[in-house]
């Protein structure tokens, strides 16, 4: 027979039971890469360091479009950032995996973020649609600009 007891103590059970098991910590939305980059050479000097989001390297803009001698501009309206450098131009939308790249859009695996004040974005489309190309080494990306 079943007494007051014996449900109290299920209860009771179920509770320590359900205390015990862990919650699953979700999975972070990115993590600092220790990838190392090198413009002609030159190793580019970041005050942030550089992100792995969706198996993709994203560098701060401001010290990458520099290396690059690349020309940055904000439109807070649409959230867009330009990148031109002679004959190119990139249009990035902050939130976006869409940008233009010399006119023609392009998907990315990783849209351009902005953490604490520093936008990121995707290393390979910048360097390659400012007509330079990337290589990888180990941890070391290497740019070469024409």
């Amino acid at each position: 027979m079943c007494t007051g007891n014996t449900i109290a103590g299920t209860k009771k059970s179920n509770k320590s039971s359900t205390a015990t098991q862990k919650k699953a910590t979700p999975k972070p939305e990115y993590i600092k890469s220790a990838v190392q980059v090198k413009v002609n050479g030159s190793k580019v000097i970041f005050t942030e360091s550089p992100i792995v989001m969706n198996n993709t390297n994203l560098v701060p803009l401001r010290e990458m479009a520099k290396a690059l001698k690349a020309k940055t501009s904000w439109d807070s309206k649409t959230q867009t950032i330009t990148v031109t450098k002679d004959k190119y131009k990139l249009i990035f939308t902050l939130g976006s995996k869409k940008v233009k790249v010399n006119g023609k859009e392009v998907t990315l695996q990783a849209a351009p973020k902005e953490i604490k004040g520093t936008t990121y974005i995707p290393l390979r489309v910048l360097v390659e649609g400012l007509g330079a190309s990337l290589t990888s080494s180990g941890n070391t990306l290497t740019v070469k600009v024409k």
